[in-house]
């Protein structure tokens, strides 16, 4: 759980980060809905560094296995001979 919070703390810090940068510029073509979702991908992962990239694939990673986890965990054992 730490580790998840640590992650998540990390890619929120790198995302108010670029938004400070952006304030008082031109909207950004991420942050434009009128843009198709490709083009809208392609422009952040353009602007995003190896670290942020690395740092948001590990997130979203551990979120995917703590799912999982929980799904396993959750779910009723088969009883045998039923």
């Amino acid at each position: 759980m730490c580790r998840i919070t640590g992650s998540l703390t990390a890619i929120l810090g790198i995302l108010v980060a670029a938004l400070v940068r952006a304030v008082g510029q031109e909207p950004l073509p991420y942050r434009d809905q009128a843009r198709s979702l490709e083009e809208r991908v392609a422009d952040l992962l353009s602007r995003m560094t190896l670290e942020e990239k690395v740092a948001l694939a590990a997130h979203l990673s551990a979120h995917a296995g703590a799912t999982r986890a929980s799904t396993l965990s959750s779910s009723t054992p088969c009883r045998s001979g039923t």
